[in-house]
């Protein structure tokens, strides 16, 4: 019994031979209330072959069906392998093509700033910036490359030189102060300085008639990446004082508004703060 033709013929003895069984049972339930010693025997008898042939046949088709699944186990591993080697070699030669190098190992790649958590089950991808799910997409080379490189260009449109950034991020520390009533010098919650800074940027426009269409947005992840930009450009300093990123303690990652994920690298790698102050 080597083959799928043989098992399914096995399976159709099987079929058979149970049909006989259940038509001697039958005949049982009617003969051992009132009939003939004789023929109560005869089905009895038939029973018994039947489970015997019954027993043996399914034996051997349990002992075939085991090994094919075996060679199936080990196919599928192969398959999987091919498959798992070929999807990731699509999408590094897609990211080089845009300038981006492809690192991890599946299900957990990254990318520039990003983390690409690979699905199988659900044939997607989640795409992370840091802890922040930004976008869920296709199981598909071409579409995961092009989603990450589409919301990558939005987050950096509108982005500010790191020079010019940086007295924004003061005067939004200062502002930020007096609402906050700290006194100079004192750290303050790293998302209270991003609202200030977002009041900032607005032009007059927005002041006189502030709706939507007017509106100039700075996004936590942007934020973010200025923040990253200020790092890797060496930008640390604003009218004598230091600035200084204060990492998020356990219990404040747990609340999205209490810290900041910010890169410290582009190879997907950051740091939670909270909290921010010049010094």
């Amino acid at each position: 019994m080597n083959s799928q033709k043989d098992l399914e013929k096995s399976l159709r003895d099987i079929s058979k031979k149970t049909s006989l069984i259940k038509r001697d049972l039958w005949r049982y339930s009617q003969l051992r209330q009132k009939g003939a010693p004789y023929l109560l025997r005869t089905v009895l008898e038939s029973m018994e072959r039947g489970l015997n042939s019954i027993s043996n046949d399914f034996n051997q088709f349990q002992v075939a069906l085991s090994q094919i699944l075996e060679n199936g186990k080990v196919t599928l591993k192969q398959k999987e392998e091919e498959f798992f080697f070929e999807f990731v070699k699509d999408l590094d030669d897609l990211f080089k093509e845009k300038g981006l190098t492809l690192s991890g190992q599946l299900p957990n790649l990254k990318v520039g700033f990003y983390h690409l958590k690979v699905n199988w089950e659900a044939k997607r991808v989640q795409i992370f910036f840091g802890p922040e799910l930004v976008k869920s997409v296709p199981l598909d080379p071409e579409g995961i490359c092009q989603a990450v490189v589409d919301f990558s260009t939005s987050m950096k449109k509108g982005l500010i030189q790191p020079e010019e950034f940086m007295p924004l991020l003061y005067k939004g520390y200062e502002r930020a102060l007096t609402t906050c009533g700290k006194e100079d010098g004192e750290r303050l919650p790293i998302m209270e300085v991003l609202k200030e800074i977002v009041f900032q940027i607005q032009d007059e426009k927005f002041l006189s008639d502030p709706s939507k269409g007017n509106f100039k947005p700075l996004s936590r992840i942007q934020f973010a990446i200025q923040l990253y930009q200020l790092r890797r450009e060496q930008i640390l300093r604003w009218k004598e004082k230091d600035l200084h990123l204060v990492v998020a303690p356990f219990d404040a990652t747990f609340k999205r508004q209490m810290f900041l994920w910010v890169p410290d690298n582009e190879r997907g790698e950051g740091t939670r703060f909270s909290h921010i102050l010049f010094k």
